[in-house]
């Protein structure tokens, strides 16, 4: 698993499977990074190079001494980087800061210019080139997760939504239908699995997360240090662990 500091939640999210006996026949190795330090990383000849000390000193703590990934050595890898593609949703909205919350009427097309937009950013360049190299093993995106429902973000979304009317919250669910159509075009074509966040770690309406998934998660370091309390980005072990269990029963778009 390849990853950002969101690959924090999910190693937590491991280790208590690894305790309890759930990770048996999975050999999990973690190469993670925080921030945009993986920028520096490339593909050549079925191997992902670091190209960066920062980041070799990372992978190298994170792996247990590893220092490059061999695609040719393993059976998938998993990408912890880019953003959902369900949490851009809210970007759609015409007006998302008055309680009016009218969600744009936009086309199928016009949804999939949006997203693929977002695959010309160095993190998705880097999982479809790794897709591409690959040979044998499954290259797969988990994502990061979006924002909590604590955020002043979502609560601007969030607030109007109460009492929206049945017909804004059907163009909701068609946008939702859409993206997940959309992306699964761009899986077939990329040749990568593009996992969703899981239900349950969000709140109703399918847009933000949880804010119990945030609450104790820790930096991807070695001392493990806290997030501070205003931080709706990063999520703790009980979210990374929904995630593996949703990534062992292959639920994809």
């Amino acid at each position: 698993m390849v990853g950002n500091s969101h690959l924090g939640a999910i190693k937590e999210g491991a280790n208590i499977l690894q305790s309890r006996g759930e990770l048996k026949g999975c050999d999990l190795t973690f190469f993670g990074s925080p921030n945009k330090t993986m920028e520096s990383c490339s593909v050549a000849d079925g191997i992902i190079n670091a190209n960066s000390p920062v980041v070799l000193e990372n992978w190298n703590w994170t792996s247990g001494g590893m220092n490059q990934i061999d695609l040719r050595d393993y059976d998938e890898v998993v990408f912890v980087l880019a953003k959902q593609a369900l949490g851009t949703l809210p970007l759609f909205a015409k007006n998302a800061q008055t309680t009016n919350y009218e969600i744009a009427s936009l086309s199928q097309q016009m949804i999939g210019t949006i997203i693929r937009s977002g695959f010309d950013d160095w993190y998705m360049k880097l999982v479809l080139a790794t897709a591409r190299q690959a040979t044998a093993p499954t290259i797969s995106h988990i994502g990061i997760p979006s924002k909590t429902e604590a955020s002043p973000m979502a609560k601007r979304h969030l607030a109007p939504l109460q009492t929206a009317s049945a017909d804004t919250l059907a163009k909701l669910r068609r946008q939702r239908a859409i993206v997940a159509h959309e992306i699964g075009k761009i899986s077939k074509a990329e040749g990568v699995r593009f996992y969703t966040q899981p239900p349950e770690t969000m709140e109703a309406f399918q847009l933000f997360t949880k804010h119990e998934f945030s609450t104790g998660s820790h930096r991807l370091s070695q001392t493990k240090q806290a997030h501070g309390d205003d931080d709706y980005n990063h999520m703790n072990a009980a979210y990374g662990e929904i995630v593996l269990r949703q990534w062992l029963n292959g639920y994809v778009h």
